[in-house]
């Protein structure tokens, strides 16, 4: 089912791109066999997502192969694994979950939030989506694919695909940022020395690198970095990520909103069983292990302290990280 959300006509909208709300069989597919645990040996199940993109649209495997090669070069044989994924999708069969249960219905009753949302991403960062090559934003209701707290984006000729649940409004800017913020990245990183580039995979946390599997890529770990940081840290006017605020924010916590971190938080809760965190108050007797195995992240707070000096600028972000990006490491 395909359905473009109502854009009301305004001078607003002539800054975003068109955006619209449908599924996309390859990628319901694709989540129901991974899930089953297939495909667990490749290791990569970013690099199966973006295959399972060409199921039902042929016009965009060059582009997807052109992404794999650049960008996956550690997933061997990448012809043979699209052939793989396509003859799994084309034996699978189709999904018959209704438009309430993948959060579809809710993501049309919205549309006017999506576009407030894309507006003020837009305007923040000063991006120009034409400039950028952004035709076209589709959202993909996964409410039924996708784990609370998760997404998927991808960037294919100019249309971005978003895998969000509803109402995961933090994941659905996470999500589009990227679309503005990767492009500036790899421009500005491009321009850094070899040490400054070491600078930057120094300064991530070991929990990003290994951890969230990062890897040591200076351009993924500080696109990762700034759109993490702009979307917990600076949209919600929350404090500066160093240690000191940490400690003083878990501190003030009430059982009760421990609780919802607990049921909520998934990637919150993996870390606090592996390190036998059940309560309030183990959480609190450990905390200092905790914020040093999964929160310190010095480049995170490099670039709060950036993104609070950008706030002041009249330039673009992407001309302003090039002028920046250099001092800021150094600090």
């Amino acid at each position: 089912m395909n359905s473009s959300m109502e854009q009301p006509k305004s001078r607003e909208t002539e800054k975003i791109p068109e955006f619209l709300v449908r599924r996309e069989r390859g990628l319901e597919a694709i989540s129901k066999l991974l899930s089953e645990g297939n495909f667990e040996d490749i290791g990569d199940e970013e690099a199966v997502f973006m295959l399972s993109l060409i199921h039902e649209h042929p016009e965009r495997e060059d582009e997807i192969m052109r992404q794999l090669k650049e960008y996956k070069p550690h997933v061997a044989d990448q012809e043979g694994l699209r052939d793989r994924v396509l003859k799994a999708l084309a034996s699978s069969e189709g999904g018959k979950t209704s438009s309430d249960e993948t959060g579809q219905s809710e993501w049309e009753m919205n549309a006017d939030v999506v576009r407030k949302h894309i507006v003020r991403l837009v305007e923040y960062f000063k991006a120009s989506p034409e400039a950028l090559g952004i035709k076209k934003v589709v959202i993909i209701p996964s409410d039924d694919i996708l784990r609370p707290q998760t997404g998927r984006s991808f960037n294919v000729s100019g249309e971005v695909i978003i895998m969000s649940r509803s109402g995961a409004w933090d994941n659905f800017d996470h999500e589009f940022l990227h679309s503005i913020i990767n492009p500036v990245v790899e421009n500005a990183v491009g321009q850094l020395s070899d040490e400054d580039k070491k600078m930057i995979i120094g300064l991530a946390s070991s929990n990003l690198k290994h951890d969230q599997m990062y890897g040591e890529h200076p351009e993924s770990l500080l696109q990762e970095t700034i759109i993490r940081t702009y979307v917990n840290y600076i949209q919600e006017g929350m404090p500066r990520p160093d240690k000191a605020n940490f400690i003083e924010r878990v501190k003030s916590l009430t059982e009760k909103q421990f609780g919802k971190i607990i049921s909520e938080n998934f990637v919150a809760r993996q870390q606090f069983d592996q390190l036998g965190i059940k309560t309030l108050d183990d959480l609190l007797s450990n905390i200092d292990k905790y914020y040093d195995s999964f929160n310190d992240n010095k480049l995170r707070e490099r670039v709060y302290d950036l993104l609070k000096e950008y706030q002041s600028s009249e330039q673009s972000f992407g001309d302003f990280l090039n002028a920046h990006m250099g001092t800021s490491l150094e600090r």
